[in-house]
């Protein structure tokens, strides 16, 4: 599955990479270098934790920013 991901067709697909485990299981290690690998193939790539991306949505929707971070956000392929 690794090596699907590293190719990038995903990106090309506008499909979104979720890891799902125990804590401490590699998941954050093992999204970092295959982002790592995308921007050395000339990706643009974005990265953050769920929790991260939701606090940033919900402030910006309480600022009457939304579309703003939407559209910011929709620059990014993968």
């Amino acid at each position: 599955m690794v090596r699907t991901l590293v190719d990038g067709s995903f990106v090309d697909r506008k499909e979104n990479v979720l890891a799902f485990g125990n804590p401490g299981s590699g998941k954050t290690h093992l999204l970092c270098g295959i982002g790592q690998e995308l921007v050395r193939a000339g990706r643009t790539v974005y990265f953050t934790s769920t929790n991260l991306l939701v606090q940033e949505l919900l402030l910006a929707k309480r600022e009457l920013k939304l579309p703003k971070v939407i559209k910011r956000l929709s620059r990014y392929e993968g």
